[in-house]
C-alpha cells in the first residue's frame, strides 16, 4: 500500500495528541473506540502520509471533516485553515491538537 503508516508513527501521533481527538478533545476511553489517524490535507487533495500532516481524530469528526481543508469562523466570518498549534489553558493536553471550526 502506497504512503502506509507505520504503527509506530501511528502510537507517536496518538501519544502526542493524548489519546484525544484533535477536533473535539474526546479522550479514546470515553469514546470507546480506536482513534483515526487524519490527514490535514486530505490524500485525495494531494496531502502525504508525513508527520506535520498527521492527526488523531475520532471517528465522528474525521467523517465530518471528510476533505475539507478550511472552514468559516462563525464569529468572525473569517476563513481559518486547518493547523497544529500547541493547547494553551485548560485544556491543556501537554500535546497539540487541531485548530479548526465545524
Amino acid at each position: 500500500m502506497p504512503d502506509a503508516i507505520s504503527k509506530a508513527r501511528r502510537e507517536r501521533i496518538a501519544t502526542e495528541a493524548g489519546y484525544r481527538c484533535g477536533y473535539c478533545l474526546t479522550d479514546q476511553r470515553v469514546s470507546g473506540a480506536q482513534m483515526h489517524i487524519e490527514h490535514l490535507v486530505p490524500r485525495a487533495r494531494g496531502g502525504r502520509s508525513e508527520p506535520a500532516n498527521l492527526w488523531l481524530s475520532c471517528a465522528w469528526c474525521n467523517s465530518y471533516k471528510g476533505t475539507l481543508t478550511e472552514a468559516v469562523d462563525p464569529d468572525t466570518g473569517e476563513t481559518v485553515r486547518n493547523v497544529r498549534e500547541p493547547v494553551q489553558g485548560p485544556k491543556a493536553t501537554g500535546g497539540l491538537r487541531i485548530m479548526y471550526i465545524m
